[in-house]
């Protein structure tokens, strides 16, 4: 778990609030952020050491976009204490695990 002030090495902007998600992700540490403009998300993968799958998630994300699939907008991904992280726009709305779960 990172705090507010660790946190505000992987973001680049002034961070107010960074909270942690839980019981969402099965590979990633979660969290949300809130700045003096805008909220994201940072992922953080603990247990990897190479940008290679956060590099293709964000590629996937953005070719998702030319073609009109909604999604959040990769903002940034880098290492961190030789870990793999990624700054993403946050999207407000239903969890699509909610959404299932209630057509089940």
């Amino acid at each position: 778990m990172i705090t507010l002030e660790s946190g505000k090495k992987y973001i680049d902007d002034d961070v107010s609030e960074l909270k942690q998600v839980t019981g969402k992700g099965e590979v990633n540490d979660v969290y949300i952020f809130t700045t003096k403009s805008s909220k994201g998300v940072l992922r953080i993968d603990p247990n990897e050491t190479t940008l290679d799958r956060f590099q293709k998630e964000a590629w996937c994300m953005n070719e998702a976009q030319k073609f009109g699939i909604l999604g959040p907008k990769v903002l940034k991904v880098g290492m961190k204490d030789g870990h793999p992280y990624m700054v993403m726009s946050y999207i407000d709305g239903t969890d699509g695990h909610e959404i299932e779960n209630k057509l089940n």
